[in-house]
């Protein structure tokens, strides 16, 4: 997992922490930076699944300090995150679209 922090790529190597194929995941950086997070999944009543991302990290330095402090941490995370998801609907759609495309949940 990577994204940008105060102009500088984190890229975080991450270490299974639990695993319950049918609710979630959960993670721990494994490379010494303070970040870990959970990932679960809530089936939707109409179909499709609701996918819940919680994300923890912690801020190197004083340039990162002050930047967490105004927000900017968190908003270039949730935009990591934004990116994410756009790029997984559009592999998605495309695999739905392909002749035979289909899904089970």
């Amino acid at each position: 997992m990577s994204t940008i922090v105060t102009g500088r790529k984190r890229t975080f190597h991450a270490k299974l922490v639990s695993v319950e194929w049918d609710k979630g995941a959960s993670w721990i950086s494994a490379d010494g930076l303070f970040a870990s997070g959970e990932v679960f999944t809530e089936a939707l009543p109409h179909g499709g699944t609701h996918f819940i991302l919680i994300l923890h990290y912690q801020p190197q330095g004083l340039t990162e300090i002050c930047h967490d402090l105004l927000g900017l941490v968190h908003r270039r995370m949730r935009d990591s995150v934004v990116r994410l998801k756009g790029q997984l609907d559009h592999q998605w759609s495309m695999m739905m679209a392909a002749p035979g495309g289909h899904a089970t949940a």
